[in-house]
């Protein structure tokens, strides 16, 4: 079974699409191309995701990184009764996957392999699910029976979004990202 080592996501102006690249614990390499409407669609299911998961920290269903953070005295407890809290943990949680996942190493080029072909296949359809509150699937149909399953811990879920959303801002495609990802997408000018 290939884990995931590292993921990749640049904007190709020839194609006017994103490429994804995945980077599996073996050294493999499998290549996705991300269409601006696909593109929307899994902003639109890892938007979902996030939500699903911020409902279960919030009923108390998974652990938060809210709760799990040790004490200190620049750490302030945050209630979960406010009508802010949705965003709250929402932002602690993008906040503690910032600290978490390292975003700054360069991606690795270099495949052993291409399980999938060296062509970028195109995506076309997405399913996902929750996997114990804390992890989601995702899995890119790309052909008629070909897909790839890509499992995402919460840590490596925001970073991904974070990861689409400054891909859309490069792109320069309009769609909705949020505020922090076209800051951040400016000054990097490359996605990792």
């Amino acid at each position: 079974m290939n884990g995931l080592h590292q993921l990749n996501l640049r904007y190709e102006s020839a194609e006017d699409r994103l490429l994804l690249l995945i980077r599996t614990s073996e050294g493999n390499e499998i290549r996705v191309w991300l269409t601006r409407r696909f593109t929307r669609l899994l902003q639109q299911v890892l938007d979902s995701a996030v939500e699903r998961m911020v409902d279960q920290v919030l009923a108390g269903r998974s652990p938060s990184p809210v709760a799990a953070a040790p004490a200190s005295p620049a750490t302030v407890e945050l209630p979960v009764t406010a009508p802010l809290d949705r965003e709250r943990v929402k932002a602690f949680q993008r906040e503690h996957a910032r600290s978490t996942v390292n975003l700054s190493s360069e991606y690795v080029a270099k495949a052993v392999g291409y399980p999938m072909g060296e062509v970028p296949l195109l995506a076309s359809r997405i399913e996902s699910r929750l996997l114990d509150g804390d992890a989601l699937s995702l899995t890119f149909a790309v052909g008629e029976q070909q897909g790839i399953n890509l499992a995402l811990d919460r840590d490596h879920l925001f970073a991904f979004v974070d990861m689409v959303d400054q891909g859309a801002v490069v792109a320069e495609w309009g769609l909705p990202v949020r505020q922090q990802a076209e800051g951040r997408a400016a000054a990097a000018g490359v996605v990792h």
